[in-house]
């Protein structure tokens, strides 16, 4: 599934060079510096959405897990929560729905051990929260190994005693 930055990038880029092109067919003149800003804003457009991944933010309030990031916007209630591991390193598998710029990721990805499953993270960064609730998946991490480790320790607290089940 295509990336909805690389989407958005790809229409407005489009918008720009049909204006550009029926510039030319109506023979329109149009100073050589207009021209020369259209073309600036058409490879802005193409490229600013691509690069931008807003980066994981994770808050804890009273008795909800909020995780948002580009394209992810999730309320857990810490009843709901199963699990919590803290990793150093992860297969994160491919990104199926969702924003990515090489290094950030954010959306649905599927991989062989969690199948589908949120990830919200800097891949390049040693560090990894996953999640499990109501039979969800969500990864993710912060700015550094320091913050995601602490975030973690914090919602392992939150994690309620399940009875066992047979």
């Amino acid at each position: 599934m295509a990336n909805s930055s690389v989407t958005y990038g790809l229409a407005g880029f489009g918008v720009i060079a049909l204006v550009i092109v029926a510039v030319f067919a109506l023979g329109i003149e149009i100073p050589l510096w207009a021209m020369a800003v259209l073309g600036i804003l058409a490879m802005a457009v193409l490229i600013l959405p691509i690069a931008y991944v807003k980066r994981p933010s994770v808050t804890i309030d009273g008795s909800t897990v909020s995780i948002t990031a580009s394209g992810v916007d999730l309320r857990i209630n810490t009843s709901d929560l199963r699990s919590v591991e803290f990793r150093d390193k992860m297969t994160t598998g491919f990104l199926q729905k969702g924003h990515s710029n090489g290094w950030m990721i954010s959306g649905t990805c599927n991989n062989p051990e969690f199948g589908d499953y949120t990830l919200c993270a800097d891949t390049d960064l040693p560090a990894f929260v996953v999640v499990r609730y109501k039979g969800q998946i969500v990864v993710f991490n912060l700015k550094t190994v320091e913050e995601t480790q602490e975030i973690c320790e914090q919602l392992k607290t939150r994690v309620p005693e399940h009875p066992r089940r047979r």
